[in-house]
């Protein structure tokens, strides 16, 4: 007998834990909220304003660009398939950690392997969340003179394996000479373009683009400007819109 009171005292205990844990309050899981960077506005009272460097700049005071008004930078990252620019890391976590837009670009060499050169700018970039899509810096058609056709053959190969790898579209950085020569498949036009030529009051906007207004996202409009904090001249380029619609390109 008391061996059965035991059995169903532990029958009546078990019985009651079920009924407390089904009753129990079910916790909603929590959503995660992705907090959004926040970027250093630059002067913004009528053209925006920006540069672009490589090692040729030398060692940077970034802090001092930041009060000069410039809003974003275009950072030389690699070339070809095995290039790394040696003040690229640097100034890479610098523009990160003050809050200025960044943009990194590649400069395409026509005789190498479009794929291999994707993969390494990408590799030494690392991601591209919260930066200016990749730029292709196409300007030279090589040492061995590649033909247009092939030319523009791999080049494609190399910016849609580019968006492919990491869901951004890149931009195509020429001059309208090298681009009226090269730069005229049919579906170049898809991609955003950063012009470069002097001493005009507009660039002149090749073939691919004209549909578009004004035809270009970025002009660099000289190679020879002086900037707070960089010891040497400097490319600098306008964005063709309001600072609101270059903060959605980073966020893009």
């Amino acid at each position: 007998m008391a061996i059965r009171i035991i059995s169903l005292a532990k029958i009546y205990l078990i019985f009651i834990v079920i009924i407390v844990l089904s009753c129990a309050e079910k916790k909603e899981p929590v959503p995660v909220i992705k907090e959004e960077k926040t970027f250093w506005v630059g002067d913004t009272s009528s053209i925006i304003h920006g540069i672009d460097i490589s090692h040729h700049q030398k060692t940077i005071d970034w802090n001092k660009v930041k009060e000069s008004g410039i809003s974003f930078v275009f950072v030389k990252a690699t070339e070809g398939i095995d290039y790394l620019d040696s003040m690229f890391i640097f100034n890479w976590q610098s523009l990160e950690s003050i809050g200025l837009i960044r943009g990194a670009y590649h400069f395409y060499v026509s005789d190498d392997d479009p794929v291999l050169q994707a993969e390494w700018f990408v590799k030494n970039v690392g991601s591209f969340e919260n930066t200016l899509p990749p730029v292709i810096d196409v300007e030279r058609a090589g040492h061995e003179h590649v033909p247009h056709d092939i030319y523009i053959k791999r080049l494609m190969e190399c910016l849609e394996y580019i968006e492919v790898i990491t869901g951004r579209r890149p931009i195509i950085y020429s001059s309208p000479n090298f681009a009226e020569k090269y730069l005229t498949h049919e579906q170049i036009g898809k991609f955003e373009l950063w012009i470069a030529e002097y001493n005009v009051d507009q660039p002149t906007i090749p073939e691919p683009w004209q549909q578009k207004q004004p035809g270009w996202k970025f002009w660099q409009y000289t190679f020879k400007d002086t900037v707070p904090g960089v010891p040497e001249r400097v490319d600098r380029n306008y964005f063709a819109d309001k600072y609101h619609r270059l903060v959605e390109m980073v966020r893009q």
